[in-house]
Parts: C-alpha cells; sequence; structure tokens
C-alpha cells in the first residue's frame, strides 16, 4: 500500500513532465519504427541444432547453396520458346543470372539445345553453346518436340511453348538483398531485352516466403 501511495503521489506530482515524456517517446519510437527493415532468410526460426538446419547449413557452405531460384519467361505474339531469336533473348536472361546472381547450373529450355547442340559435337565442351547453324539448331528443336513427353523438357516448357521455366539454386543472402537483385534485374530487363518478345516474372517457394513474411 505504501508503494502504490508513493507512485500515485509521483505521478501527480510529475503528471504534465510524465505525459510529454510519453509523448517525446511514442513519436521517437514511430519515427523509427518505419526505418525495420524486413530481412529473412530460409529456415530462420529453427534452431542452429535442428538437423534439418544444420543439412542446410552443409549445402548452403559446400554447395551451391540452398535458395531456390525461379524465374518464368512468357514468350509474346505468334513466337514460341523454340525460336531462334527468342533463345537468344532467355541467353542473355542466364548470362546476367550467371554473373549477378551467382547462379550456377541453371535448368530451362537453354541447357536442353546447348546440351543437344554438344552431344552432336560427340562432347566437345566449347559446343555447349546455342548453334549457329539454322540447319543444326532446326534439327535440334525438332528432335526436342518429338520426345516432349520427356519430364525434363515438359519441367522447363509448356505444351503451348509459350512458357519457359528457369529454375536455379542460390545461396540464403536474405530477403533484402535478394529484393535489390530483383530491382537490378529489372533494371537490366527493361535496357537489354527486347521486350516485344518476352516478359518474365520471379516465381518459386523462395519468393513467397519472402511476400508472406513481408
Amino acid at each position: 500500500e505504501k508503494f502504490l501511495y508513493w507512485l500515485f503521489s509521483f505521478i501527480m506530482k510529475f503528471k504534465i513532465p510524465i505525459v510529454v515524456f510519453s509523448a517525446i517517446v511514442s513519436v521517437v519510437m514511430g519515427v523509427f519504427s518505419f526505418r525495420i527493415k524486413e530481412n529473412t532468410y530460409l529456415l530462420e526460426d529453427m534452431s542452429k541444432k535442428d538437423k534439418l538446419k544444420q543439412d542446410f547449413n552443409f549445402f548452403e557452405h559446400d554447395f551451391q547453396g540452398t535458395r531456390p531460384f525461379e524465374m518464368s519467361i512468357s514468350v509474346k505474339g505468334d513466337k514460341t520458346v523454340f525460336d531462334k531469336d527468342v533463345m537468344v533473348e532467355i541467353e542473355k536472361v542466364e548470362n546476367y543470372l550467371h554473373s549477378d546472381y551467382n547462379l550456377g547450373f541453371i535448368v530451362s529450355p537453354i541447357a536442353a539445345i546447348k546440351g543437344s547442340n554438344k552431344s552432336l559435337a560427340g562432347g566437345a565442351e566449347d559446343s555447349y553453346t546455342i548453334p549457329e547453324s539454322n540447319e543444326r539448331y532446326n534439327r535440334i528443336v525438332r528432335e526436342i518436340k518429338a520426345v516432349n513427353s520427356n519430364s525434363f523438357v515438359k519441367s522447363v516448357i509448356t505444351p503451348d511453348y509459350k512458357i519457359a521455366r528457369l529454375r536455379s539454386i542460390m545461396a540464403d543472402i536474405g530477403s533484402r538483398e535478394a529484393n535489390k537483385l530483383d530491382k537490378k534485374f529489372k533494371s537490366f530487363f527493361d535496357s537489354n531485352i527486347n521486350k516485344e518478345l518476352i516478359d518474365y516474372k520471379i516465381t518459386g517457394t523462395a519468393e513467397l516466403i519472402d511476400k508472406n513474411k513481408m
């Protein structure tokens, strides 16, 4: 009772300074709350002792990473993914992803084209490219279309050949850094890619997790 009486007396004696101080603290907290920046990581809620977290850390540090990267490329007009000029634009996208996102191998229609060209060249390393010869390119496309029921082909191209899928793995750099990379990519795409041929959208698990935690 003595403490409550003292507390009540203190509040009544200094009520104006208390109100002013509380208002100042509230304003300062309100201002700095807008400076809070979200930055989420995969499995960040798990303990470091968790077996699954330890497995993820192993692949993060000893392999290519753990953060899934997925992008869909949609083809405009009467073109399809297999048109050579479309493939050239997709290759520009892939080259950028390799250099700026530090992606390793990318599962995509480009990989199917380049892999087929390498096979036709007897496995020569320097033949892992889009063939310059239209005759060879068209031959590869015909062969791929002939086996379009193949699980790999189905996983990277829609049945109507209008949407391509690019998949890879990157380091778990956090949602903030990933968002910066995505903004830089948009600038690159707007400046260097023929937008009359293709458009893009970043998709996949990591993108959904980032949006869910924002």
